[in-house]
This record gives C-alpha cells, sequence and structure tokens, in this order.
C-alpha cells in the first residue's frame, strides 16, 4: 500500500487524462514493488536451499542425511519441529 501526493501552487482539478496517468503509474510502481519483494523471498529461499544442500552433502549416511535435513529445515523456517521418514 502506498500514497502518491501531488503538490500544486494553485488550486486547480487534475484532467481524466492526468488522473488516468497517475492511476497507471502507481499500478507500476505497485508491481515493481511487488516484485521487489518476491525477489528478496526468492533470495531467501535460494540460500535456504544452499545451507540445506551443503549439510546434507556431509555425509553418505541416510539416517544422518535425514537428521541434519530435519533439523535445518526447522532451524532455518523457524518452526518448533520438523519430521522426516524413510518410507520404503
Amino acid at each position: 500500500m502506498g500514497i502518491i501526493s501531488l503538490y500544486t501552487s494553485e488550486i486547480r482539478e487534475f484532467r481524466k487524462e492526468e488522473i488516468e496517468f497517475l492511476s497507471i503509474l502507481a499500478t507500476q510502481a505497485a508491481v515493481a514493488i511487488e516484485n521487489a519483494q518476491l525477489f528478496q523471498k526468492l533470495r531467501d529461499y535460494v540460500q535456504i536451499f544452499l545451507k540445506l544442500a551443503g549439510g546434507i552433502s556431509s555425509s553418505l549416511d541416510i539416517k544422518t542425511i535425514l537428521q541434519t535435513l530435519t533439523e535445518d529445515i526447522a532451524k532455518n523456517l523457524d518452526v518448533k519441529a520438523s519430521i522426516g521418514k524413510i518410507v520404503g
């Protein structure tokens, strides 16, 4: 949510075209802000992924990998716990 304020030296009414232009400009600004926020989230998730990948690649033992993965997931996603099970 944001605001664009315009100030004039004299009181006047804005033309329809000016209002439409400012509306389009505000919409584009909102899209750019949302894209920047999504990009930052993606960057954060990539960092988490790289940390997780580094942790699980440090062992060849499946139980150690699963333990490391669940601990790292809980820590990096700020959750109370994470459970992993080997199936099959």
